[in-house]
């Protein structure tokens, strides 16, 4: 069963992006309202057994875990290009920190998702790291099948074309206190972050 993640939240904090791209705060909060207009993150992932997608050799690489989480996540179709009025250069420095804030959202809910039976995600690979090599985006745009691609297409070196978009593993652990954090062990019930 393919799980949509639809819509996600804009998640880029201001005064991060006026610190790093050299702006007042002001000239932050206006490139991210004409990035709003043009943006659009969304989320896809299949829960499955990681020999469904992985080929033998990766599997006998690492400790999976009985199943895995494979997706893909977008800033939308029209991501791979900034607005006429934004230089190119904070175009890349918004849709980096809008990723990383799709990331971190899509993160929660695998948690959320994952809750009810007793485990969670274990840490993220991408395709193109050492662990993953870059066919397995090709896999995951089979796996999900066009009606999910997010609109996502491959380029001829195996990774993607146009807008901003990365595919994703995370293999699926027991939950453990430990691997939770801090928060598994505090006794606040009245905490935002408390799941």
């Amino acid at each position: 069963m393919i799980v949509e993640v639809q819509p996600i939240p804009l998640a880029v904090d201001p005064v991060a992006l006026a610190g790093r791209a050299g702006l007042s705060l002001a000239e932050a909060e206006a490139a991210l309202a004409q990035a709003r207009r043009q943006l659009s993150p969304a989320a896809c992932f299949e829960e499955l057994r990681p020999e469904e997608l992985l080929p033998p050799e990766l599997v006998a690489l690492r400790p999976w875990g009985e199943t895995i989480l494979a997706g893909l996540c977008s800033l939308g179709p029209d991501s791979g290009s900034p607005p006429a009025d934004l230089p190119a250069s904070l175009w890349a420095e918004i849709t980096r920190l809008a990723l990383r804030g799709v990331l971190d959202f899509l993160e929660y809910r695998l948690k959320l998702f994952l809750k009810p039976t007793g485990r969670q995600p274990g840490p993220r690979l991408v395709p193109g790291c050492p662990e993953l090599p870059l066919e397995v985006n090709a896999a995951i745009l089979r796996l999900l099948g066009p009606e999910h691609s997010l609109r996502l297409t491959l380029n001829g070196r195996g990774g993607f074309d146009g807008g901003f978009g990365l595919a994703f593993v995370y293999p699926t652990l027991a939950w453990s206190a430990q691997a939770a954090g801090p928060c598994a062990a505090c006794t606040r019930q009245d905490c935002p972050a408390r799941i």
